[in-house]
């Protein structure tokens, strides 16, 4: 059998300046780390990634992390009531109170961004390791800040921040927060498995708030199921994506064939799954016109 290499690139995509509420000897200022440092007064907004906590320890754990958090001088971290009305926001699928319903749920990151220009996020999540042994545990959990650029560029400036292992009950990992220290520069991650069966080689300017590439990746396995020949073909793609997130007006044109036979079968199904794929609300409130070179292989 063939072997199929997915190259999976999870990034841990950091700001170049970190605000916080007071700055602490073990988490020293980071905005020194940066080539490029953003203004001080970038806002903060911190958020809790999936964690299994209710509402009340979870509130707790925002509270904790956000009193450890380095501090910029001139740097402010939203209230946590703001963040939570920005996710009810995301449950509804809208970018605003007054917006229209999206064809996809925006990004929290899109929604807090918009009224606070240059946002950064501290992601809090559960960081665990091990695992267990003649049914005795010998897993431990830590909390685990990482920062990223709510918009736009992307850099790798920041580090992350690890607590003390815990045994992983929300008390324990509420009590290590005061313990976050630096663990290393934030950093790429790259799985090679073989070779991509559905490959996007290019973008040509589109809106990042649309999420493109994330709703093509999980779109693969059925993009691939238009190749049913063993072989390799290119498409060349334009649609465009509605304020709203629908999709129209597609266009599918051979780039590539190695089929040894025609593709027409191919590019229909590709604008059949492309015109059923639905979208976040465009950040513009206007169409976004999108060009996309993908490769399908079997």
């Amino acid at each position: 059998m063939r072997r199929i290499i997915l190259a999976i690139t999870l990034a841990a995509l950091a700001g170049c300046a970190t605000p916080g509420a007071r700055e602490q000897d073990h988490v020293p200022s980071l905005l020194p780390e940066c080539e490029t440092p953003e203004p001080e007064s970038s806002p903060l907004a911190v958020i809790v990634g999936d964690l299994p906590l209710g509402a009340e320890d979870r509130a707790r754990l925002i509270a904790a992390v956000t009193a450890e958090l380095p501090a910029a001088r001139a740097g402010y971290v939203l209230p946590a009531n703001e963040v939570a009305a920005a996710e009810q926001l995301r449950a509804q699928r809208r970018l605003s109170a007054d917006g229209p319903v999206c064809g996809q749920a925006p990004s929290l990151a899109d929604i807090l961004e918009r009224s606070h220009p240059g946002l950064l996020l501290a992601v809090v999540r559960r960081f665990c390791w091990g695992r267990p042994t003649d049914g005795e545990t010998s897993r431990s959990c830590a909390v685990e800040v990482t920062y990223r650029r709510a918009v736009g560029r992307s850099s790798t400036c920041l580090p992350r921040l690890v607590g003390d292992p815990t045994d992983g009950s929300p008390a324990s990992l509420i009590a290590s927060v005061s313990t976050l220290k630096r663990v290393g520069p934030a950093f790429r991650v790259g799985v090679l498995v073989g070779i991509a069966p559905v490959a996007v080689h290019w973008v040509h300017a589109h809106d990042p708030s649309v999420g493109l590439d994330s709703t093509l990746y999980e779109s693969r396995s059925t993009l691939q199921s238009c190749l049913q020949s063993p072989g390799e073909v290119t498409l060349d793609l334009a649609w465009t994506i509605s304020e709203v997130g629908t999709t129209s007006e597609v266009q599918a044109t051979p780039a590539k064939n190695h089929l040894g036979e025609p593709v027409a079968d191919v590019q229909a199904c590709v604008g059949r799954v492309l015109r059923g794929l639905a979208w976040p609300c465009t950040r513009s409130g206007q169409p976004e016109q999108v060009r996309v070179q993908l490769t399908l292989r079997r």
